[in-house]
């Protein structure tokens, strides 16, 4: 499941280049209705937590993120 650039462990995805060469901390969630998810990058001490309701949450949530980030 887990190829050379990330891995997981108890819950939360590893991305070893997530943005700007920094590995990234994440973890997602998502109910009939409802996704989150949280990106974390110790590195820079910097991270973003996006809530949706609705069916296509994560659609949303990368375009967020994605934002965020650039």
């Amino acid at each position: 499941m887990a190829d050379e650039n990330g891995g997981f462990g108890l819950g939360w995805y590893i991305v070893k280049d997530f943005y700007d060469g920094e590995y990234a901390i994440m973890h997602t969630g998502s109910d009939a209705g409802v996704a989150t998810k949280v990106v974390l990058l110790p590195e820079s001490k910097r991270g973003i937590i996006v809530f949706t309701n609705g069916d296509n949450g994560f659609k949303l949530i990368d375009k967020v993120i994605n934002g965020y980030f650039e």
